[in-house]
């Protein structure tokens, strides 16, 4: 059984792959503490290399949980998800309101894909 493990550090893994299939993280680390759009913006830039790392792409997402600080952030969120998301690919996806572990982070993904 291969595991493979990107990004590692002592508490965790950036990206994980097992049996063709990607898990991982991600947050808008070059903007905590900007404001929501651009974290958001920022953040799946991130999903974006995690995703080359693992060698998959956004087309290959199958599920997202997104945690957001303030639900009243969901629309504009939706909206640059919108633009951002693969044409005809969308994963499986779900938001909830939770505050993110690091200060001045206001959306975190959980994703898996396909590799």
């Amino acid at each position: 059984m291969k595991i493979e493990r990107h990004l590692q550090e002592h508490r965790y893994s950036g990206v994980v792959v097992h049996n063709s299939t990607a898990y991982f993280a991600a947050i808008g680390i070059d903007k905590q503490g900007a404001p929501f759009a651009e974290q958001a913006k920022d953040l799946l830039r991130r999903i974006d290399e995690k995703l080359a790392l693992a060698g998959s792409k956004k087309s290959q997402l199958l599920s997202v949980a997104v945690f957001i600080d303030d639900l009243a952030d969901l629309p504009e969120f939706n909206k640059i998800w919108d633009e951002w998301v693969a044409p005809n690919a969308s994963p499986s996806r779900h938001a909830v309101q939770a505050k993110p572990p690091f200060p001045g982070v206001l959306v975190e993904c959980h994703c898996i894909a396909a590799v």
